[in-house]
């Protein structure tokens, strides 16, 4: 019991110290089953549920305990968008840079055609045509050597940036440690905790899929719609992974009273969405 009590508080806060917080036993009073300190000093952990920590053990002990899971996976959830956004521009610069090159090779093919066209030309007699392709010549020039200083400037910013592979390698260390504080914070979450966390984001999903789909939708908030939309799937896949594994785990009646659960409260959300729809 004290362990379960110990993973529970971890999962909660991630990064408490157990040393400094003390000892967690078996208090003298009935129904304190785990309680912090001794001597009389005890301070009761969990709520009656058994699933919750008391606010006057986690405002006494917060110095021990540490951020909170939520604080954390919020922050590593700004590092990681900071990581793709950079993934993205250095993803840009490539490609620019290989375009660019095909451009300069391009005009560099014109220019030897356009010197070889030149040549079979006399200045003299076909004075005007020669005009022609002398200013059709110093223009391909110039253009080259705009393309030319362009890829010198896209090339000194590739060189600049962290290579895509070690931003891909940081990206995903990081998902990796969110998802680990996710799968734990979730253990202290009852199922029915999960389904509702579930149909939040479901609903979430439905309200930014009318703001993408919006005709007077401007380009910039059709973007961040999007990309919310695309982080909660993301959420989803792993909520559900999580919410399948804790069902399998389960006796069979307890199972269909969960399925059976789960689609009252689906049904209700698209209600309840059909119903905002009409009021509007």
């Amino acid at each position: 019991m004290i362990e379960k009590a110990k993973e529970f508080i971890k999962g909660k806060f991630p990064r408490v110290d157990f040393k400094k917080l003390g000892p967690i036993g078996f208090g003298r009073k009935p129904g304190n089953e785990n309680t912090i300190g001794s001597k009389g000093g005890e301070t009761k952990i969990f709520k009656q549920d058994g699933r919750s920590l008391l606010k006057n053990f986690t405002d006494k002990y917060k110095n021990s305990l540490g951020p909170e899971a939520e604080s954390l996976i919020d922050k590593d959830n700004v590092i990681i968008r900071e990581y793709e956004s950079q993934i993205r521009n250095a993803e840009r610069i490539t490609t620019e840079k290989e375009e660019t090159a095909k451009k300069m090779q391009h005009l560099r093919n014109k220019i030897e055609r356009t010197k070889a066209s030149m040549e079979q030309l006399d200045p003299i007699e076909n004075e005007s045509e020669y005009r022609q392709k002398q200013q059709l010549l110093k223009n391909y020039e110039t253009d080259y050597e705009n393309e030319k200083k362009k890829y010198a400037a896209l090339e000194k910013q590739e060189k600049e940036q962290t290579r895509v592979d070690q931003l891909r390698a940081s990206r995903a260390a990081k998902e990796s440690e969110r998802n680990t504080l996710e799968e734990r914070l979730n253990t202290t979450k009852t199922l029915d905790d999960l389904n509702e966390q579930v149909n939040n984001l479901e609903r979430k999903n439905e309200e930014d899929k009318e703001i993408i789909n919006d005709e007077n939708t401007s380009p910039s908030e059709r973007a961040a719609a999007e990309e919310r939309v695309a982080e909660r799937e993301e959420e989803l896949a792993r909520l559900n992974t999580q919410i399948d594994e804790r069902e399998k785990d389960m006796p069979l009646r307890e199972r269909i009273k969960e399925i059976f659960k789960n689609t009252v409260l689906q049904l209700q959300q698209s209600l309840l969405l059909l119903v905002s729809r009409l009021e509007q």
